[in-house]
C-alpha cells in the first residue's frame, strides 16, 4: 500500500508493507487491496496501523436503516443481511453452496418431492384409514416411513 498526505500526489507517496489493519473483535477480515482503496491510518515510529479502510472502486451497498451487513469485497454479490425487521439473509454467489456446520447433503424445503419405497401396514381395527393417489386401502396402526426426500435445495447443505 502507498501512503502519502495528499491523495493527488502518488509520486511522492511512500510504500507501506505488513501494516496493521484494527478490526471489531469477533470479526477477520483480510482487505483487499486496490489504487482506490484510501486508509484512515495512526503512524508511531515505523509502525503504521490502519483504523479504517474504504474502498472506492467497490459498489454502493443498499442498506436500510438499522440493518448490518457482511460482505465478501472479492465477491460482493456474497452477502449476510441482517435486516431491520429481524430477518437474517444469506446470499452465496450465484451456483455457490452455503454450508451450515460442514454439512454435504442438500436440505428439503416443504414442497420438495419424495420417492416413495415401500409401504407397510397392519389392517385392523382402531388405526388411521390409508390411501394412495386416493384410493383406499386399508388401517393403519402406526406411521410408516413411506419415502425419501428425492430433491432439495441445490445450493445450501446441512
Amino acid at each position: 500500500m502507498n501512503g502519502n498526505e495528499d491523495q493527488n500526489e502518488e509520486e511522492d507517496s511512500e510504500r507501506m508493507d505488513q501494516c496493521e489493519v484494527v478490526q471489531p473483535l469477533g470479526l477477520a477480515a483480510r482487505p483487499k487491496i486496490n489504487k482506490k482503496t484510501e486508509c484512515v491510518v495512526l503512524r508511531e515510529g515505523d509502525e503504521v496501523v490502519i483504523l479504517g479502510m474504504l474502498d472506492k472502486s467497490g459498489p454502493v451497498h443498499d442498506i436500510e436503516e438499522g440493518e448490518t451487513q457482511v460482505y465478501s469485497p472479492a465477491e460482493p454479490s456474497c452477502r449476510i443481511r441482517l435486516r431491520a425487521n429481524g430477518d437474517i439473509e444469506i446470499t452465496a454467489k450465484a451456483a455457490r453452496d452455503v454450508v451450515v456446520n460442514n454439512g454435504t447433503k442438500n436440505v428439503a424445503r416443504v414442497d420438495d418431492h419424495i420417492v416413495l419405497k415401500q409401504i407397510a401396514f397392519t389392517p385392523g381395527s382402531g388405526g388411521a384409514g390409508l390411501s394412495i393417489n386416493g384410493v383406499a386401502i386399508g388401517i393403519v396402526a402406526q406411521d410408516v416411513d413411506a419415502g425419501a426426500i428425492s430433491t432439495g435445495a441445490d445450493h445450501f447443505k446441512g
